[in-house]
Protein backbone atom coordinates (compact mmCIF):
# COMPACT_ATOMS: atom_id res chain seq x y z
CA UNK A 1 0.00 0.00 0.00
CA UNK A 2 2.70 2.50 0.79
CA UNK A 3 3.84 2.22 -2.94
CA UNK A 4 0.65 3.53 -4.00
CA UNK A 5 0.73 6.11 -1.92
CA UNK A 6 4.12 7.07 -2.93
CA UNK A 7 3.06 6.77 -6.77
CA UNK A 8 -0.09 8.67 -5.96
CA UNK A 9 2.08 11.64 -4.18
CA UNK A 10 4.70 11.68 -7.62
CA UNK A 11 2.02 11.92 -9.75
CA UNK A 12 -0.50 14.24 -8.20
CA UNK A 13 3.39 16.44 -8.33
CA UNK A 14 3.56 15.88 -12.12
CA UNK A 15 -0.10 17.21 -12.34
CA UNK A 16 0.76 20.54 -10.91
CA UNK A 17 3.44 20.83 -12.43
CA UNK A 18 1.64 19.99 -15.70
CA UNK A 19 -1.24 22.67 -14.73
CA UNK A 20 1.13 25.46 -13.98
CA UNK A 21 2.45 25.21 -17.24
CA UNK A 22 -0.89 25.11 -18.81
CA UNK A 23 -2.31 28.23 -17.06
CA UNK A 24 0.76 30.04 -17.40
CA UNK A 25 1.16 29.21 -20.91
CA UNK A 26 -2.41 30.47 -21.69
CA UNK A 27 -2.02 33.43 -20.09
CA UNK A 28 0.58 34.27 -22.48
CA UNK A 29 3.26 34.64 -19.00
CA UNK A 30 5.74 31.93 -20.45
CA UNK A 31 8.53 34.75 -19.32
CA UNK A 32 7.50 35.22 -15.75
CA UNK A 33 7.43 31.03 -15.18
CA UNK A 34 9.47 29.96 -12.31
CA UNK A 35 11.69 27.91 -13.67
CA UNK A 36 13.65 25.30 -11.25
CA UNK A 37 17.08 25.08 -12.71
CA UNK A 38 17.30 29.15 -13.06
CA UNK A 39 17.37 29.18 -16.93
CA UNK A 40 14.92 30.25 -19.33
CA UNK A 41 11.88 28.25 -19.86
CA UNK A 42 10.44 30.47 -22.78
CA UNK A 43 12.15 28.24 -25.24
CA UNK A 44 11.01 24.96 -24.18
CA UNK A 45 7.50 26.47 -23.47
CA UNK A 46 6.55 28.05 -26.74
CA UNK A 47 8.93 25.55 -28.98
CA UNK A 48 7.29 23.79 -32.28
CA UNK A 49 7.28 20.28 -30.15
CA UNK A 50 5.10 21.54 -27.55
CA UNK A 51 2.00 19.58 -29.35
CA UNK A 52 1.52 16.11 -30.05
CA UNK A 53 -0.90 15.44 -32.67
CA UNK A 54 -2.66 18.64 -32.38
CA UNK A 55 -2.88 18.48 -28.58
CA UNK A 56 -0.50 20.53 -26.01
CA UNK A 57 1.97 18.17 -24.19
CA UNK A 58 0.81 19.88 -20.72
CA UNK A 59 -2.69 18.85 -21.43
CA UNK A 60 -1.78 15.58 -22.10
CA UNK A 61 0.80 15.08 -19.03
CA UNK A 62 -2.23 16.61 -16.98
CA UNK A 63 -4.43 13.18 -18.22
CA UNK A 64 -2.13 10.98 -17.48
CA UNK A 65 -1.51 11.87 -14.06
CA UNK A 66 -4.85 12.14 -13.25
CA UNK A 67 -5.30 8.47 -14.67
CA UNK A 68 -2.39 7.33 -12.65
CA UNK A 69 -4.03 9.82 -9.62
CA UNK A 70 -7.39 8.00 -9.95
CA UNK A 71 -5.69 4.27 -10.86
CA UNK A 72 -3.66 3.73 -7.88
CA UNK A 73 -6.65 6.05 -5.56
CA UNK A 74 -8.85 3.30 -6.47
CA UNK A 75 -5.95 0.14 -5.74
CA UNK A 76 -6.32 2.10 -2.37
CA UNK A 77 -9.46 1.23 -1.97
CA UNK A 78 -9.23 -2.34 -2.70
CA UNK A 79 -10.22 -2.82 -6.34
CA UNK A 80 -8.48 -5.14 -8.10
CA UNK A 81 -7.49 -4.62 -11.68
CA UNK A 82 -6.41 -8.07 -13.89
CA UNK A 83 -3.33 -6.29 -14.51
CA UNK A 84 -2.29 -6.11 -11.29
CA UNK A 85 -0.12 -7.98 -9.23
Amino acid sequence: MSEYLVIILFALIGFCISAYIFFTKQKKQTKAMVCPIGGHCDPVITSKYGKTFGFENTLLGMGYYGLLILYYGLGLYGFVFPFAE
